[in-house]
């Protein structure tokens, strides 16, 4: 994902900045993909692991980006 788009994205949970997600987020999101235990807010099992992520800048919020589309819904946050 370009990094000037980012200036533009806000989280649709918390209102504030999203940031890519680190290496060390992306290796606990995989994990808990693995282990079965990821869920979004509404509890659906996540079993895919997305290629980037995104974060809210209060770290709270996590967002997966497949194929360099971000899934921005409300719904589909997961909490970290």
């Amino acid at each position: 994902m370009p990094d000037w788009i980012l200036e533009y994205l806000r989280c649709p949970r918390s209102g504030g900045k999203l940031v890519l997600a680190s290496q060390a987020v992306m290796n606990a999101v995989s994990e808990r993909v693995r282990n079965g235990t990821l869920f979004s807010v509404l509890g659906r099992t996540i079993s895919e692991v997305p290629s980037q992520g995104l974060v809210s800048s209060d770290g709270r919020w996590f967002y997966g980006i497949h194929d360099g589309i971000a899934g921005l819904l409300a719904d589909e946050a997961v909490s970290l």
